[in-house]
């Protein structure tokens, strides 16, 4: 594996790039995909990981961009010239690259705005990578199962860093399978440690006592991260399931994980998403400190963070610290535990002026309808705008509405609730498994 590793990386330096060059790859974590990115980590030539499937003008974009001369898309890691070339490629010798210059390139997920190019250095890489395995220990031999997308930070950290760091072995399994799919995958495997995301949780909450039969023998945890999950769903999936939980807090911008909880079948779950793991601050939009218990942006301090991004975003030097300010919108408890209310941006202003969060309306809508469901705000030319549900069920039904209604008076003010339902299974996901609410706002506007 060593050889094949340095073999790609003299295919990258006979292409003419040099350490702290940048070229863009396209594609999902197939072999020769992985090893090129690996082989830039290895001789300092920084990949720019676009998502798969990505069209032709955003890799034109990104080419420009990031300045990168070399690009590889999905057709040309699996050719057989680049094969070939691979192949008569020398193994490249050179001395290892500055941990704390650009590595990577990462694009954010983009689930709520234009994703951004996020420079991270081997450091930060690490120091995420060690952050996530304080908080879910894998041993030497052990064998982890991860839904596979090459973008995301915590696909690379498997693929990428585990190994060296845990003496692990990973193995990838399509990140679409359903939680009845992926935990036969996970049996087959012999795997001890599964990774998925929130809508893996919810599903397999709702029929987690059926599912546990297909829980294979070493299995003994689940991390989680990417979404906010009810402490009912969480007690139901572990307690179902008979797995402890790594439940995670983290982003693209910090190299992963920053706050998080381990919890064991049954228990009753820690408030919101956990302890920090690294120094965390609250902040109105003005900047201002937020009391506790206060909801504001959240800013983190992992160290070392983000390098910046592409567009010219760095990360904020305050207090002997640098910050780098989320999208996200939460509090500290007094016991210090984080909590996660929702991105900034997600409300809703109600034509009386009541204001709506709509990731806490999601949360009631999806107890009372048992599906996925996506609170939009559609602004009609001329009119005041409506509060639109978009369930992932295939019909919605004048008595399914009526009940479903009936439930909603009581539990939620009048502002709160829908005026329009839309149904669309299944609901569109960026390619991490994370819901597209950009994708879903432009169908609720056509609608």
């Amino acid at each position: 594996l060593d050889l094949l590793l340095r073999k790609a990386a003299g295919l990258l330096a006979a292409r003419g790039l040099r350490p702290g060059q940048r070229f863009v790859v396209v594609g999902e974590p197939e072999v020769e995909v992985l090893l090129l990115v690996y082989a830039g980590l290895l001789s300092g030539v920084v990949p720019v990981v676009l998502h798969p499937g990505s069209p032709a003008a955003r890799v034109a974009d990104a080419v420009a961009v990031s300045g990168a001369p070399v690009a590889f898309d999905g057709a040309a890691v699996r050719s057989p010239e680049l094969a070939a070339e691979l192949g008569a490629a020398a193994a490249w010798q050179g001395p290892a690259p500055d941990p704390d210059a650009e590595a990577l390139v990462l694009l954010s997920s983009g689930s709520t705005g234009p994703a951004r190019a996020v420079r991270l250095s081997q450091r930060a890489l690490c120091a995420g990578a060690r952050r996530l395995s304080a908080l879910c220990p894998v041993h030497p031999g052990e064998i982890v199962v991860h839904p596979a997308t090459l973008h995301a930070v915590t696909t690379l950290r498997m693929v990428l860093l585990g190994a060296a760091l845990d003496g692990t072995t990973t193995v990838l399994v399509d990140p679409a399978a359903i939680p009845a799919a992926a935990l036969a995958a996970a049996a087959r495997q012999g795997a001890h440690v599964l990774y998925g995301g929130p809508g893996f949780v919810r599903a397999a909450a709702r029929g987690a006592e059926r599912l546990a039969g297909l829980r294979g023998p070493r299995l003994r945890a689940m991390v989680v991260g990417g979404g906010r999950l009810s402490p009912e769903e969480l007690v139901r999936f572990t307690t179902g399931l008979g797995v402890s939980l790594a439940y995670t807090y983290g982003m693209t911008e910090t190299a992963g994980t920053c706050a998080g909880a381990w919890i064991e079948p049954g228990q009753t779950p820690p408030p919101g998403v956990g302890r920090p793991l690294v120094p965390v601050e609250i902040r109105d939009e003005a900047g201002t400190p937020c009391d506790v218990g206060q909801v504001g942006r959240i800013w983190l301090a992992p160290d070392p963070p983000m390098l910046g991004t592409l567009d010219g975003e760095a990360p904020v030097w305050r207090g002997g610290r640098l910050w780098v300010r989320t999208g996200d919108r939460g509090c500290l408890d007094a016991d210090g535990f984080l909590h996660v209310v929702g991105r900034a941006g997600r409300t809703y202003t109600a034509p009386g002026g009541d204001k709506v969060q709509l990731d806490d309306l999601e949360t009631t809508l999806r107890a009372v309808v048992g599906a996925e469901v996506v609170a939009c705000v559609r602004r009609p030319a001329g009119r005041q705008p409506e509060l639109v549900a978009v369930v992932e069920r295939p019909e919605v039904g004048a008595r399914w509405r009526a009940e479903v209604e009936a439930e909603l008076a009581g539990r939620l003010p009048p502002a709160a609730r829908p005026t329009r339902w839309i149904a669309w299974a299944p609901l569109p996901r960026l390619p991490g498994g994370k819901l597209d609410l950009r994708a879903i706002d432009a169908r609720v506007e056509e609608a």
